[in-house]
C-alpha cells in the first residue's frame, strides 16, 4: 500500500533488480491480470520489463491500472525515493529506517560494525537452556545483530526456536511483527510461539494477535470459519473481548457482530458504517494495550488492520510501530517483499530471517523475473556473509531416514534425536513381518522402513497438458497402500508424494476404486511453463524426501533412477544413490508373477565368504564411480559457460527496444540453446555407455564365481 508519503493512498508491489552497472534500477514483477489498452501500456508490458500480481478483489485490474498509471506519470522521481531509501538513506527523500537496509538491499557485502547489537546473555540464559546446541547458538545470533539468519533443515526445530526468539523479545520490551508468506505458515508460526509461551509462563495468556484485514474477516464470517473466529489471539476475539466489557460504547461493533454471527453478513448499510467504523477503533485499542506481538502474512503487514489515515492530509499513520521484524519461512520471500516489511516497519531495529533456501522457494510467474533472480533471496543474503546458524539436529526422522538427502542436499552431517536402535511403537510394528506388495507384473517383499519398490515394466504416459503417469506404478502404490492399511496403520499415517499432476489425478481415482480415500496424496511442486521439473530441483527433491517420520518408500524404475544422467537432472538420482550406498537392501527384488519371466530388476550383488570377488567388486565399483565423476565434471566445464552466455543474452533481450535488435539476440539464444541441448544428449548416451559397460562387467565376474560355486552368490 501507499508506502511513499505520497498525498494519495495507492497500492503496488515493486520487485527492484539491479542493472548490470548498479547505476538504476528497474521496476520488475509478474501480472495475471488483463488491462484494456491505453495509456498504461505506455509503462506495463513485456516490452518496459513491468508486470503486475493480481491483488485480491481487483479482477479487472481497475485499482491496479489506477495505481500505475499514477506511478508511471512520475516515475523518475518515485525511483529516485526508492533508491534514496534502500540505496542512499543520507538523501532525506523519505524516512529513514532504523535498519540498515542500504547494506541488506545494496552492499556486497555485511560490516559487522554495522550489524551489532548489544547482547543480553544472561537475562535470557533461562529461555536459550530450553533449546539444543545450535538452536542455542542461532537464538544468541539473533539476540546480537540488527539483521540476522536462522537456516533450519527439515525438522530441525526452526519453529520452536522462533518461539523461544518471540518469547525472550517480549522479556525485553520489543513489539514483534511475525510474518510469512503464506495464511498456513503464519498459523503454524503462531501456534510454535504460544507453545512455547506456555511451556515458559504456564497460566499467563500470550499477549499475541492473529491479524487479519477486515475483508478477510468479514469473508470468514460469510463463508462460516468459526473455527477460525474464535481463536483466542484472533483479532476480532480480542475485539469482541474488549468491547463486552463496555458494551454500550461499542453499539455498531456488538450489533454487526451478533448479524455476522447469525447470518454471516450485515444486510443494513447504516449498521455495516457503525460496525466498521467502531471495528477500527477497536483494533486500534487492542493493539495498542498490551499486545507484544502480532502474527500475519507479508502482504497483509501492509493492511489497513495496522493503520488509520490522518483525517487532515491522509497519510498513513502506523499505530503498532514495531521494533523486530520476523520472517518465518523466509526462503519463499523474494526481495520485492522484503523491501515492503522495511518500509513498513520503520521503527524495526531488528530483523530475523528464519527458512531454508534449499526447500522449496517462492513461484516467479515473470521470464525476466526468473533470469535475474536465480536463487532464493535468503541464500543472495546469506551468501553476502549475514551472520547464520545452521541448525543441525532434527526431530522429525529417526537417523537412517534422512542421513543420505542431508549428505547430498546440505553436504553436513544432521543428527537426529530419534535413533532407529530404538524404535517406536510404529516402527516396531511395521518391522514385525515384512510389507508383501503386489504389482501387475512383480511382487515384492519389504522387511524394513526404507525400500525402493523397481517398476521395472512400467510405461510412462502424458496426461492432460504436458504432465505424466505411469499405471504399473500407480497400482503397486496402491498396493503398498493396501498393505499398511491392513499391517493396522490409518489412512492418516499414510502419504503419498508425486511430482507430477497428472500421476496424481490417477492416484485419487486408484483410492477411489480401491477403497483408500482419506490417504493424502500431495504434489511437491507447481509445474510451470520454463522452469525444472522436481527430479532436476534440488529444493523439490529435498522436500520430497524428508517428510517422513517413520518410513520412506520409492516407486519407479531403476535402471533410469539409478543410472548417471545429465547435470540439469541430477538431485533426486543422487539423493537416490546415496540412500542405496547407506541402507543395506534398498533396492526390493521383484518377484516374477507365474507365467511371466520378466527382465531383473536393478540389483547390488552381495558375496558371500569369498574376499577376492568382493575385492574385484569394490574396484569395479570405484574405477565406474571415478569414470563417472570425470564425464560430470567434463560436462559442467561445457554446460555451465553454455548456460551463463543465454543468461546473459536473455537479460540484454530484455532491455533493448529495437525489434531488429530483439530478433537478432532471439535467434542467437535458439542456437546456444540447441547446441545445450546437443552437450546434454552427448552427456547421457556418454553415462549410459559407462553404465552399460558396468553392468556387462558386473555380470560376468558373477557368471565367472557361479562356474566355480553356484551356491556362492546371494543377491539383496
Amino acid at each position: 500500500h501507499r508506502i511513499l508519503s505520497t498525498s494519495e493512498t495507492e497500492g503496488w508491489e515493486l520487485s527492484i533488480s539491479k542493472t548490470p552497472d548498479d547505476s538504476d534500477a528497474d521496476v520488475v514483477g509478474t501480472f495475471a491480470n488483463t488491462f484494456p489498452k491505453g495509456d498504461i501500456l505506455d509503462f506495463v508490458g513485456e516490452d518496459h520489463g513491468v508486470t503486475l500480481d493480481p491483488i485480491f478483489r481487483d479482477i479487472l485490474g481497475q485499482r491496479q491500472l489506477f495505481s500505475v498509471s499514477k506511478f508511471g506519470q512520475n516515475l523518475d522521481n518515485e525511483s529516485k525515493k526508492l533508491r534514496g531509501f534502500f540505496v542512499d538513506p543520507n538523501k532525506e527523500v523519505l524516512p529513514k529506517s532504523k535498519l540498515p537496509v542500504d547494506m541488506l538491499f545494496s552492499a556486497p557485502e555485511c560490516q559487522a560494525d554495522k550489524n551489532a547489537l548489544p547482547a543480553d546473555k544472561g537475562a535470557l540464559a533461562n529461555i536459550a537452556a530450553l533449546l539444543d546446541e545450535t538452536q542455542a547458538e542461532a537464538f544468541a545470533n539473533a539476540l546480537s545483530h540488527a539483521i540476522s539468519v536462522a537456516q533450519g533443515p527439515p525438522g530441525t526445530g526452526k519453529s520452536r526456536l522462533v518461539g523461544a526468539i518471540i518469547r525472550a523479545l517480549v522479556v525485553k520490551g520489543e513489539k514483534i511483527a511475525a510474518t510469512a508468506s503464506s495464511n498456513v505458515a503464519v498459523n503454524n508460526l503462531l501456534e510454535a510461539a504460544v507453545s512455547f509461551w506456555k511451556l515458559v509462563a504456564p497460566g499467563i495468556p500470550p499477549p499475541f494477535a492473529r491479524i487479519f484485514s477486515e475483508a478477510q474477516i468479514l469473508s470468514q464470517w460469510a463463508m462460516r470459519e468459526l473455527d477460525v473466529l474464535s481463536s483466542p489471539c484472533h483479532l476480532d476475539q480480542l475485539r469482541y473481548q474488549r468491547a463486552n466489557q463496555e458494551p454500550q460504547l461499542w453499539t455498531g461493533y456488538v450489533d454487526g457482530r451478533k448479524e455476522l454471527a447469525a447470518s454471516g453478513i450485515i444486510d443494513s448499510k447504516e449498521l455495516y458504517k457503525a460496525y466498521s467504523k467502531d471495528a477500527k477503533k477497536l483494533s486500534v485499542q487492542v493493539l495498542q494495550d498490551g499486545i507484544m506481538a502480532v502474527f500475519c502474512t507479508v502482504t497483509g503487514a501492509q493492511s489497513a488492520a495496522l493503520y488509520q489515515e490522518d483525517p487532515v492530509d491522509a497519510h498513513l499513520q502506523w499505530f503498532y510501530p514495531a521494533t523486530a521484524v520476523i520472517v518465518d519461512e523466509a526462503g519463499t520471500i523474494w526481495r520485492p517483499a522484503l523491501m515492503m516489511l522495511t518500509m513498513t516497519f520503520r521503527e524495526a531495529t531488528r530483523l530475523i530471517l528464519a527458512g531454508d533456501p534449499l526447500q522449496l522457494t517462492g513461484l516467479l510467474l515473470d521470464k525476466r523475473s526468473r533470469s535475474i533472480w536465480k536463487k532464493a533471496y535468503l541464500q543472495d543474503i546469506m551468501d553476502r556473509k549475514f551472520p547464520t546458524v545452521v541448525l543441525k539436529r532434527q526431530y522429525r526422522m529417526h537417523d537412517c531416514l534422512y542421513a543420505a538427502t542431508a549428505a547430498v542436499v546440505y553436504k553436513i552431517a544432521i543428527a537426529s534425536k530419534k535413533l532407529t536402535s530404538e524404535p517406536s511403537a510404529f516402527l516396531r510394528r511395521l518391522l514385525a513381518s515384512p510389507i508383501i506388495v503386489n504389482g501387475p507384473q512383480a511382487s515384492y517383499e519389504l522387511p524394513s522402513y526404507c525400500h525402493f519398490l523397481d517398476v521395472a515394466h512400467g510405461v510412462e504416459e502424458t496426461g492432460e497438458g504436458s504432465s505424466s503417469f505411469n499405471q504399473a506404478e500407480i497400482e503397486v502404490v496402491s498396493s503398498l497402500v493396501l498393505s499398511l492399511l491392513d499391517r493396522g496403520f490409518s489412512k492418516g499415517e499414510i502419504c503419498v508424494l508425486t511430482g507430477y499432476a497428472a500421476q496424481k489425478k490417477a492416484l485419487e481415482a486408484a483410492a477411489k476404486a480401491n477403497g483408500w480415500v482419506g490417504v493424502k496424496i500431495l504434489t511437491v511442486d507447481v509445474k510451470t511453463k520454463g522452469t525444472p521439473g522436481f527430479i532436476g530441483n534440488k529444493q523439490r527433491t529435498n522436500v520430497a524426501t524428508s517428510r517422513q517420520k517413520e518410513a520412506l518408500y520409492f516407486v519407479g524404475k531403476a535402471s533410469f533412477w539409478f543410472a548417471r544422467v545429465a547435470v540439469s537432472k541430477k538431485w533426486m538420482h543422487e539423493i537416490l544413490k546415496s540412500t542405496n550406498q547407506k541402507i543395506r537392501g534398498f533396492i526390493a527384488a521383484a518377484q516374477p508373477t507365474p507365467m511371466q519371466q520378466i527382465a531383473p530388476p536393478l540389483q547390488t550383488l552381495t558375496i558371500a565368504d569369498e574376499p577376492a570377488t568382493a575385492a574385484a567388486l569394490a574396484a569395479l565399483d570405484q574405477r565406474h564411480e571415478e569414470a563417472v565423476n570425470r564425464l560430470y565434471d567434463e560436462a559442467l566445464k561445457v554446460q555451465e559457460p553454455l548456460d551463463f552466455q543465454i543468461t546473459d543474452l536473455t537479460e540484454k533481450r530484455s532491455k533493448v527496444k529495437s525489434k531488429a535488435d530483439q530478433d537478432r539476440l532471439d535467434g542467437e539464444i535458439v542456437k546456444l540453446d540447441e547446441v545445450l541441448r546437443e552437450r546434454q544428449e552427448e552427456c547421457d548416451r556418454a553415462m549410459l555407455a559407462l553404465d552399460a559397460d558396468y553392468e556387462r562387467e558386473k555380470r560376468e565376474l558373477a557368471a565367472a564365481e557361479e562356474n566355480n560355486d553356484d551356491d556362492l552368490y546371494t543377491a539383496d
